[in-house]
């Protein structure tokens, strides 16, 4: 799933029990803003290299733990992410597109 309002990228916890992920350290309580309301939390950060295929410049070496992500999704990209390259939704066409800033 992609967030454009997120500032950060979130894992589930069967994400981060299927790769192994280990935690480097947990943040203070946050305000997290979701569909359902805000959720004050604390949110272990975990070290994983997080990338998109056919671009390597768009990668990421943290993420959160998110208690849930709404749909099926078990990883919600953040800015952390999207930033690395230009993101371009095609509402019309239904498309989304990430390519390199340069």
């Amino acid at each position: 799933m992609i967030d454009t309002g997120a500032s950060v990228t979130f894992v589930t916890r069967e994400v981060i029990e299927h790769a192994g992920l280990i935690v480097l350290k947990t943040t203070p309580a946050l305000p997290i803003s979701t569909v359902n309301g805000d959720d004050n939390q604390r949110s272990p950060v975990y070290a994983a290299q997080i990338s998109i295929v056919g671009l390597p410049e768009a990668k990421i070496t943290r993420c959160y733990r998110a208690k849930s992500i709404p749909g099926t999704a078990n990883v919600l990209l953040g800015r952390d992410l999207l930033r690395r390259g230009r993101f371009v939704y095609d509402g019309l066409r239904g498309q989304i597109t990430l390519t390199h800033n340069g």
